[in-house]
């Protein structure tokens, strides 16, 4: 038998993210369907889903960057895209191996 998340009520593997149902102090998170502790909203948004959107948040401000930049000169807008990505790519992979390894 697997030993599940102290937030699940039954779970098909390890992790928040695995929870059949979430445990009687806990509920579904908006976002990331996993679960938390419940809270007052303003506190789960705080908490959960703010990072989340400050992240996406963020993206869409550096595309427009590329956009407004590459309006001016190709090449620039070229070398900061390429440089916009391997930042995401740096940022992206550690939370992608981690949720893997909660798995």
């Amino acid at each position: 038998m697997k030993a599940c998340h102290q937030s699940c009520n039954g779970c098909t593997g390890q992790g928040s993210k695995s929870c059949i149902e979430c445990a009687s102090n806990y509920e579904k998170s908006l976002l990331k369907s996993e679960c938390i502790k419940k809270t007052s909203f303003l506190d789960r948004i705080k908490q959960v889903e703010l990072p989340f959107a400050k992240r996406y948040l963020l993206y869409a401000l550096m595309m427009i960057m590329i956009f407004l930049i590459s309006r001016q000169s190709i090449m620039i807008g070229s070398c900061v895209s390429l440089l916009i990505a391997l930042i995401i790519t740096l940022i992206e992979i550690p939370k992608f191996s981690l949720e893997q390894d909660q798995l």
